[in-house]
């Protein structure tokens, strides 16, 4: 997958153990300064985030690659988890999980890249391969002080359960094409 609204060629492509340094920078630059606002003090190690990364498809973006070409620079991710059935209470009401619905777990574009169709790329992909892999909803768990994340999925059809599992969190999903 190339092309888009950035300007220049993107590539999407499932993650590689030498990306790991780009993620870990990305998490710390562009995740977790929204994360320690909802839960001060909070810190993530590189061990942690790579057991985080294990149990999820990790899709990232990557600038001036095209072809088959393996070069280009990561300039964003996305990691997404296929969830267990539970019931949660958002101040929203009840929410079902099924099993097999899918998780954003993480994404993360590169400051330099936002706004530029990247991040739009990643959950348009994640959510096709969580549709492929039989999910028929997809959830995310937004820090409520991140208003351009509330509204990026809010554009992308997600939908404000209310908060969850905290009250500086919010529960956001949506339908899956098939679901």
């Amino acid at each position: 997958m190339s092309g888009g609204a950035t300007g220049c060629r993107v590539r999407i492509r499932p993650a590689r153990e030498t990306d790991f340094p780009v993620l870990y920078r990305l998490v710390r630059e562009e995740v977790l300064p929204y994360a320690q606002q909802s839960s001060p003090g909070l810190r993530v190690t590189p061990d942690e985030l790579r057991l985080r990364l294990r149990r999820s498809a990790v899709l990232v973006a990557v600038r001036g690659a095209s072809g088959r070409r393996r070069g280009g620079a990561v300039i964003g991710f996305v990691a997404v988890i296929a969830a267990p059935g539970d019931r949660v209470r958002a101040d929203g009401g009840d929410v079902e999980l099924k099993g097999g619905d899918a998780w954003i777990d993480l994404i993360a574009v590169a400051r330099s890249m936002q706004a530029k169709g990247v991040g739009s790329r990643l959950i348009k992909t994640a959510e096709s391969l969580a549709e492929r892999r039989g999910a028929g909803r997809a959830w995310v768990i937004v820090d409520a002080v991140n208003r351009r994340a509330m509204a990026f999925y809010g554009r992308h059809g997600y939908a404000d359960y209310g908060a969850w599992p905290t009250p500086s969190h919010r529960l956001m999903g949506k339908s899956l094409g098939g679901g």
